[in-house]
Order: structure tokens, then C-alpha cells, then sequence
């Protein structure tokens, strides 16, 4: 005999599935949108470059990908997994914001943090002319 799905569940389901595709959307603009600092200010933002090396990477240009920007990979890995996060803790617990009283969570957190760190300070380096310079935009 089935087990009848509560209420509570289905609604988190439905969270779930939202979240997911809140992520898909953004993930999938990530190609369509230009950068609105370099569109506007004509400087590259922290993230600049990002898109570039990681369409490098998947046609096998490492050397390409790695001079765009080096922390392109680890920065797409820390957001995926941020964004996995989100989905399985919406499911478990019908909000995304549950994910801070879990460890996977607050680990997905601080990792992405760290990452957007080192992203900035790479950014402050290459304004200063280190590192190949600043992305052309």
C-alpha cells in the first residue's frame, strides 16, 4: 500500500523546486548578461573574466583558463555546491535558510565566502598590475 505524502512534504518539494529553479535561471544568465560594472564603468569587476576562463577550460585551453582568471573553477565549484546546498536543505526543510544549522551548510557558506575573498584580492592585485594586469572588458 503507497504511504500518503503529507502536506508538509509536498510543500517542500515545492520550495525545493523553486530554489532549483531560481539557480537555473541565474546560472543560465550567466552567458546571456553582460557584466554591469565593465558595461558602465569600462573596469573589470572581481568577477570578470570568470565566463571567459571557464569557456576556456571546457575547450580544453587550461593555460588560457587559468591566465582569464585562476580562481574561475574554484569560485564555480563554491557555488554549485552553495546552490546544491540550498536545494537539498529546501527539500529536507521547506526553506533555504535552514542550511545555516547544518554543517554541509555553514561549511557551503564559508567556502564561498573564501572564495569571493580571494576573487576580490586577486582583483586588487591586478589593479595594481600584478598578475597579467586587469581583464580586458
Amino acid at each position: 500500500m503507497p504511504r500518503a505524502i503529507t502536506p508538509a512534504l509536498t510543500s517542500s518539494r515545492r520550495v525545493a523546486l523553486a530554489v532549483a529553479a531560481v539557480w537555473m535561471t541565474a546560472l543560465g544568465a550567466l552567458g546571456l548578461v553582460s557584466c554591469p560594472t565593465a558595461r558602465h564603468l569600462h573596469v573589470p569587476c572581481p568577477g570578470c573574466g570568470m565566463t571567459r576562463a571557464l569557456a576556456l577550460l571546457t575547450s580544453g585551453d587550461l593555460g588560457g583558463s587559468l591566465a582569464m582568471h585562476p580562481l574561475a573553477v574554484p569560485t564555480a565549484l563554491a557555488q554549485l555546491a552553495f546552490a546544491a546546498v540550498t536545494v537539498v536543505t529546501s527539500l529536507r526543510h521547506g526553506t533555504p535558510l535552514s542550511l545555516w544549522s547544518h554543517r554541509y551548510g555553514r561549511a557551503s557558506v564559508y567556502a564561498l565566502a573564501a572564495v569571493f575573498a580571494l576573487d576580490l584580492l586577486l582583483w586588487i592585485a591586478r589593479a595594481a598590475g600584478l598578475f597579467g594586469g586587469p581583464v580586458a572588458v
